[in-house]
């Protein structure tokens, strides 16, 4: 995937909109390791601290999808959450800026460091696990101005929203579709005329999506009857969006994916990132979670379903990604493939 960038007429336009609130920036620099949706994001320095800029991807410019983003990210922080970012308002009065064609916003820029897996420990999963607790009982009782057309709008229990997506998902990738991801696999292998890493990561990852793929769904199948109490969630929270300095956590990022759900996707998600397949790490990860947020039956349930769903699908998407939607997958995107597909390799489904 190539990197998002911006001219500096564009980006100075975009901090000309927030004088009101910001101060005469001193220097203005991309991030080294920006994420995969698409957003370009910078550092911004000023007189009296450090910001981030951040634009939104064409693709999710919309919004009445965004402004609920940040309005729940206020209303966590107004409930003692002080590891999100809330966008500034600009100095037209909305925390949305429109230049070039995109959207843009302005944030405090958190500190800390995404680095996990070069520095796990204990203490440091369990503090990521209570903060994740701690953003669900702040967003819990959000209230969207938008209303019931939100996709924050209160809702009673019921089938996950990221259940009834995932079995969509597995209904898409007919033996048809694999057949076509496989062809073009041929002919990029001979067209780079080397031995793809490409090519052999994504037939491991077709090979035991077939051999999962009528179990897991059935698993999905089994879960839309259940129903699960519903709120706010991150529903991206993974390893590059959470911070920390030392043991604690001190920043939640990238909440661009949020929307009411369940919070075993949440729970699901961050383990699986962050711990993979350690079982005794997971049991310390939930034991963490459940120390400030219970967890109804069912919802215990459905971290695990989700975890294996999600490794199932995770691979596949972005298989989807390069083949129809032509986007190109860099050496980090490939790392990434990697882990999904060691953990496919030991995906329990006998």
């Amino acid at each position: 995937m190539s990197e998002p960038s911006a001219d500096r007429g564009t980006i100075d336009a975009v901090l000309r909109a927030y004088r009101r609130v910001l101060s005469e920036p001193v220097d203005c620099r991309p991030v080294d390791r920006p994420g995969f949706s698409g957003a370009f994001v910078a550092r911004v320095e000023t007189a009296t601290g450090a910001f981030c800029l951040r634009s939104w991807p064409p693709s999710t410019a919309d919004r009445e999808r965004i402004l609920p983003i940040h309005e729940l990210l206020g209303h966590v922080r107004s409930r003692g959450v002080d590891y999100v970012a809330v966008p500034l308002v600009a100095d037209h009065g909305e925390t949305l800026v429109s230049v070039a064609g995109r959207l843009w916003q302005v944030e405090p820029w958190l500190p800390g460091a995404a680095d996990f897996w070069s520095r796990p420990s204990e203490a440091r999963l369990t503090a990521a696990f209570g903060a994740l607790a701690r953003f669900h009982l702040a967003a819990r009782d959000f209230r969207p101005s938008a209303g019931p057309t939100s996709l924050f709008a209160p809702a009673p229990p019921g089938p996950a929203p990221t259940v009834l997506d995932r079995i969509e998902r597995m209904h898409f990738w007919t033996p048809d579709r694999r057949t076509a991801i496989r062809e073009r696999l041929a002919r990029f292998s001979q067209e780079v005329d080397d031995d793809s890493r490409l090519e052999s990561l994504a037939e491991r990852i077709l090979a035991d999506f077939e051999r999962s793929a009528q179990r897991i769904a059935h698993e999905m199948r089994a879960a839309a009857y259940e129903p699960v109490p519903l709120q706010p969630c991150l529903r991206d929270v993974w390893h590059d969006h959470v911070l920390f300095q030392g043991d604690a956590v001190s920043g939640l990022i990238d909440p661009s994916a949020a929307r009411t759900d369940t919070v075993a996707a949440d729970l699901s998600r961050l383990a699986g990132s962050l711990i993979a397949d350690d079982r005794r790490a997971w049991s310390l990860a939930l034991d963490a979670y459940r120390s400030v947020r219970d967890l109804s039956p069912a919802e215990e349930i459905l971290v695990g379903v989700l975890d294996r769903s999600g490794v199932v699908l995770s691979g596949m998407t972005w298989l989807e990604r390069w083949h129809f939607g032509g986007v190109p997958l860099s050496d980090r995107a490939l790392d990434r493939l990697e882990r999904i597909a060691a953990r496919l390799a030991k995906l329990d489904v006998g």
